[in-house]
């Protein structure tokens, strides 16, 4: 006859195996995505670093801080960057990404990546992409990718899920051990 422990044991075990793959899951699901600029440079000696977030349906930039240096229009605003504080306009699709102050200077960058991104990130390189300032373009995309590097997980995380996996192990071992 099995014990009240074993079984409560048991249950524990299967309650804690279940909460972890749920915890693994939701996680995995719901984050934005958060891309790099790396290398993104202009025919007009102008280079942007920094970094954009986006949500998980591509549907709003939950986050951006893109700097502009090297153009001549960063002579005017030698610390020119493109925030969600500056920015009064801004775009987003698999397929490109738009930031800009159309309302007061009519300043904007456009990336468009060589194939569509994905919440699965990667490194993807630009295809093409423009600088405007003040409303005329003075720069065009000569090299440039975006990176998102794959998810590390949280350290709480992987100790929830080795304990149910280890659970999961003794349970086996028992059962294996049974006449």
């Amino acid at each position: 006859m099995k014990s009240i422990a074993e079984g409560f044991i048991r249950n524990g075990i299967r309650a804690l195996a279940f909460v972890s793959i749920l915890a693994v899951s939701a996680g995995c699901a719901s984050a934005d995505t958060f891309w790099t600029l790396v290398n993104v440079n202009f025919d007009d000696g102008a280079s942007a670093t920094g970094y954009f977030t986006v949500d998980p349906t591509f549907s709003f930039l939950t986050d951006w801080d893109i700097k502009l240096s090297g153009t001549s229009f960063t002579v005017a605003y030698p610390s020119f960057e493109f925030t969600p504080i500056d920015s009064h306009y801004f775009s987003i699709s698999p397929t490109d990404v738009t930031v800009g102050d159309f309302s007061v200077s009519q300043d904007f960058l456009t990336l468009i990546p060589s194939v569509a991104m994905t919440s699965a990130g990667g490194t993807i390189t630009l295809a093409t992409g423009s600088l405007d300032c003040y409303g005329s373009p003075c720069g065009n995309l000569v090299t440039g990718q975006i990176t998102d590097p794959p998810p590390v997980p949280e350290p709480g995380t992987l100790s929830l899920m080795g304990a149910a996996l280890a659970g999961i192990g003794l349970l086996s071992r028992k059962r294996a051990a049974r006449p």
